[in-house]
């Protein structure tokens, strides 16, 4: 899609504005995330050297399972609009795996679903992705008693 440069300026500024929002919210969940032994890693390009520019934060959670490892990753991703008439969503993609350390996952989901922003700041960051976890966790603690997936 084509934009217009007083529509590219005006996606530009709607993705800072919502991208400030989003910072705001996981400011607001820090603390809840890093006590309940979650990780997580800046991965934004809010300058937008990539393109299109966007806001991308990846958690972590990670257990021990005998021999084995446990893990759930959830991306939340929010990318610049084409249009300020078209809201972007928030992308939550998150991702169970089984494995033992230098060995291919023996275990691996994925799922991806999108939520708008007012649903996301309804919600909060540390709900989203705690949901997403648990949702993960549920999928590996189903097979980590299995040798083969």
């Amino acid at each position: 899609m084509s934009q217009s440069p007083d529509n590219f300026d005006d996606c530009k500024q709607e993705f800072r504005r919502v991208a400030c929002v989003l910072d705001d919210l996981l400011s607001r969940d820090r603390r809840g995330l890093v006590s309940g032994g979650i990780e997580f890693t800046d991965f934004s390009d809010r300058g937008g050297r990539e393109w299109p520019p966007c806001w991308s934060i990846q958690f972590r959670s990670k257990w021990p399972i005998q021999s084995e490892f446990g893990l759930v990753t959830v991306d939340l991703t929010y990318a610049m609009p084409e249009s300020v008439n078209s809201p972007q969503p928030i992308r939550i993609r998150w991702r169970a795996e089984v494995f033992q350390t230098g060995s291919a996952s023996r275990f691996n989901f994925i799922e991806e679903t999108n939520m708008a922003l007012e649903a996301f700041r309804e919600s909060g960051v540390i709900a989203v992705v705690r949901e997403a976890i648990e949702l993960g966790s549920m999928r590996i603690q189903a097979v980590a008693g299995s040798p083969e997936v």
